[in-house]
């Protein structure tokens, strides 16, 4: 991100392979006789709701030498404020580890830390854009960036902010970064792009590995009807869990057992899943996620459960007027407030497809029912699938592609397939 150094005889990496599985995104470069693996690691894990939904990556970066011999090297890495937001935004930054903090002068010369040593980059948005300020807008324009790292194994670890060409060019000449700050701030993003970035060095060796934790969080994550408490995010803990979460994520990519102990409180009644549809960025799209039921059946029928949940939940409040069920509950994500009619005039609603979907949530719910022999989940939403059965009589199309036709074959099979 940003602008890369010129500098002269410098070699770029030569990419070798791409590979990815349910949790990691893996790339390898070979720079000189040293072969590096960066590794993305997403911390999906279906029957750990709380792990899943914190919203940040780990990468790790390892390598190892392809000559057998031992070599000095060092690994850089940064990231910018595009992380986060761009435009008009007003950002400020700050560095800290245990004990220090400093947004406002030059790091010290010399840190005090050990090789476990949590150091934390945080950038925020000053002038946040609230919901209704946002307009049509998609992306959020509010909330923090996080990048943390520590030394590990590292023979020598240091850390630097500024003019990411200053800051790049500095660690290609010296192979090191020299701990400067950025005190002017804030400022925009675009201007004179600021980098945040950590060095490492390993010394006469022949592998090695640094470890990242990366994301942004804005919270609330999803604008919704109903009043949800959050709890604050961790992400030193997060950088601490990386282990133990690598070792669930093996388990569940090998075997992808659905049998696992599952780890959630007894209170579950402020539980939400939310999805966003790729195509338009709609909010929970009933008929997105019914094309993965059986996923969700084999890999934790919670997760069904709680993507449907805001979806009766809206419904059976009062707030939605039609006797059908609603296409999604939300027109841009995050926004997930819903619609009061798709007749309303003047009101900007729903991609009404009233047949289709409300065939789609009955099936939904006796799935879940076959799945988890819960009549208590049937009976607390018998009221409103028994309107959505009568109502199924109206011909509509399934999809929301064309216009309403009558003598949908495959409409109708859906339809005797919920009733």
């Amino acid at each position: 991100m940003g602008d890369s150094p010129s500098v002269n005889d410098l070699h770029e990496a030569i990419p070798l392979t791409v590979s990815y599985d349910s949790h990691y995104s893996k790339f390898t470069f070979d720079a000189g006789p040293v072969r590096v693996e960066a590794r993305f690691f997403s911390r999906i894990l279906p029957q750990d709701l709380c792990k899943s939904s914190v919203p940040l990556s780990y990468l790790e970066v390892a390598y190892i030498t392809t000559d057998g011999t031992s070599h000095d090297v060092q690994l850089y890495s940064g990231v910018d404020n595009s992380w986060l937001a761009g435009g008009n935004s007003t950002m400020r930054w700050s560095m800290d580890y245990p004990g220090e903090s400093f947004d406002d002068h030059k790091c010290p010369t010399k840190a005090t830390g050990t090789p476990e040593t949590l150091y934390h980059w945080e950038a925020e948005i000053l002038d946040q854009v609230s919901w209704f300020e946002r307009g049509l807008r998609n992306e959020p324009y509010w909330g923090k960036l996080h990048y943390i790292s520590s030394p590990r194994h590292a023979t020598e670890f240091s850390f630097a902010n500024g003019l990411a060409t200053t800051t790049r060019k500095q660690f290609v000449r010296d192979g090191v970064l020299d701990r400067a700050f950025d005190q002017d701030q804030p400022r925009r993003p675009d201007d004179r792009v600021p980098v945040f970035a950590y060095s490492y060095a390993f010394m006469t060796s022949q592998s090695g590995s640094v470890l990242y934790t990366i994301g942004t969080n804005q919270e609330p994550a999803v604008h919704y009807r109903t009043a949800i408490e959050d709890v604050e995010l961790q992400p030193c803990k997060h950088y601490k869990g990386y282990t133990a979460s690598a070792k669930e994520a093996k388990v569940w990519t090998m075997q992808l057992r659905h049998d696992a102990a599952t780890y959630y409180a007894k209170d579950r009644a402020k539980d939400d899943s939310t999805e966003k549809e790729i195509s338009d960025g709609k909010v929970n799209t009933v008929d997105v996620i019914h094309p993965a039921l059986s996923f969700w059946l084999y890999a934790n029928p919670e997760l069904l459960r709680l993507l449907l949940k805001p979806i009766f939940e809206f419904q059976e409040s009062g707030l939605y007027y039609e006797r059908y069920a609603m296409h999604d509950i939300g027109r841009f994500y995050p926004d997930a407030i819903g619609y009061f009619s798709s007749s309303i005039p003047g009101e900007w609603g729903e991609e009404a497809m009233p047949v289709g979907e409300s065939a789609n949530m009955i099936i939904r719910a006796y799935s879940y029912f076959m799945a988890t022999n819960s009549t208590e989940y049937l009976a607390t939403h018998f009221d409103i699938l028994k309107r959505w059965t009568v109502y199924t009589h109206i011909d509509e199309t399934k999809d929301d592609f064309n216009d309403p036709i009558a003598d949908n074959t495959n409409l109708a099979i859906t339809i005797v397939s919920a009733t």
